[in-house]
């Protein structure tokens, strides 16, 4: 499924054939939409993950071991002269 990234606030980011720019502005996204909705399928790619990162967010919560560190922020004073 293509995906729209409108204006620039996703420069420099990555870049996969499924991912598709164009100006902030009415035409602009209005001419991507009626390009590639639901016409175009792309590739199957893994470069963001498997998926499922919900349910692997859960069983670290569930299994209570994250809850047994030391999650407190720690600071350094430094000196200046």
């Amino acid at each position: 499924m293509p995906t729209i990234n409108i204006g620039n606030r996703q420069k420099n980011r990555a870049k996969l054939n499924s991912i598709l720019n164009c100006k902030y502005d009415y035409a602009s996204i209005i001419k991507l939409i009626n390009k590639y909705s639901f016409k175009k399928r792309f590739k199957s790619s893994y470069f963001f993950g498997l998926g499922k990162s919900n349910q692997k967010v859960m069983g670290i919560l569930k299994s209570k071991q994250i809850w047994k560190l030391n999650n407190q922020k720690q600071f350094k004073d430094i000196k200046f002269y």
